[in-house]
């Protein structure tokens, strides 16, 4: 099982963020997020708000399949039992009351993106950290679709990454972050980890 060190839980803690690479995963991952593409499982995600689809459509236009927490898929089953014991780990060590996580597999076609928001609202604090875990062999900054993290409500980045497969990226929940868009299919797996 991968454990997260000291020193990466430290920077976490202090930058609010962590990029990591977990190659062991993200191809099996990847293979798995084709046949739901191929089955037309991918739905548009949506906007817990008052929004019209149109008004929400020009803030994220991702498609998103929801990952079971009990999948019998190995692959699937692997990365659950990945998330679930980083979780613990961040829980023990930040000391706070998180108890699940979820997710789902996210999809940007070509001329997709997410514009700056942040996952932690006033009204529901209740995610904490977010994690995104990037599923695309050979990508090229050109390409774009990179992640972008930006120090309180500034145009500073506080992180960047692209979406290179087997890099994962975890940040407190309440940073404001995009995904710019990107100019080729862009797989992932995102989510929170979750007090309740």
């Amino acid at each position: 099982m991968i454990s997260l060190t000291l020193e990466q839980l430290n920077h976490l803690d202090q930058k609010g963020w962590l990029f990591l690479q977990i190659p062991e995963l993200w191809a099996d991952l990847l293979k798995q997020a084709q046949i739901i593409n191929t089955n037309s499982q991918f739905r548009p995600a949506g906007i817990k708000t008052t929004l019209s689809v149109e008004q929400s459509q020009l803030i994220r236009n991702d498609l998103i399949h929801w990952l079971k927490s009990d999948s019998p898929i190995p692959a699937e089953k692997a990365f659950n039992e990945f998330l679930n014991h980083m979780m613990y780990q961040i829980k023990d060590y930040f000391r706070i009351g998180l108890d699940h996580f979820e997710a789902h597999y996210a999809l940007y076609p070509q001329n997709h993106f997410y514009r700056r928001h942040s996952d932690q609202k006033i009204e529901n604090n209740k995610r904490q950290f977010s994690f995104v875990y990037y599923l695309n062999p050979d990508w090229k900054p050109e390409l774009g679709g990179e992640l972008v993290g930006y120090v309180g409500e500034t145009s500073e980045k506080q992180f960047s990454t692209f979406p290179n497969g087997g890099t994962l990226a975890v940040f407190k929940s309440d940073i404001e972050h995009e995904v710019l868009i990107s100019q080729s299919a862009r797989f992932s797996l995102t989510g929170w980890m979750r007090t309740r």
